[in-house]
């Protein structure tokens, strides 16, 4: 696994965690990059015993009810705690989830690139 840096971050305390990424996946599919930064975030999360699981949802052509959909789905799962929005586009490491997860805030988001160049960030 790649750590751009020490990464520290309260494995009990996200242990204590249940946690859903929710992904909008327009037309059903899952982008390589997606689905590579899950496999790896499943290595990551059951080596370090965080209890997580993905709920998608397909043919939804506007992204912002499908956002609206999936965080419904979320607020009615009664233990559930932290809700992480994943476009099925976007690849991640699982270090991204580790240390936005320890911040334990309310909200918090990153940053990626949007399509195009030149490159600019959403």
């Amino acid at each position: 696994m790649v750590w751009p840096m020490e990464v520290e971050v309260d494995i009990d305390r996200l242990r204590t965690y249940k946690i859903i990424f929710c992904l909008p996946c327009y037309g059903g599919m899952l982008n390589e990059t997606c689905f590579l930064g899950f496999m790896k975030w499943a290595q990551t999360a059951n080596e370090l015993g965080l209890t997580w699981h993905v709920k998608t949802l397909v043919n939804e052509s506007l992204i912002s009810r499908g956002r609206n959909t999936l965080a419904s789905m979320f607020l009615l799962e009664s233990d559930a705690t932290h809700l992480f929005f994943v476009d099925s586009d976007i690849g991640f490491e699982p270090w991204n989830v580790l240390v936005a997860l320890n911040h334990n805030v309310d909200v918090i988001g990153g940053l990626y690139p949007m399509k195009g160049l030149p490159i600019k960030w959403a």
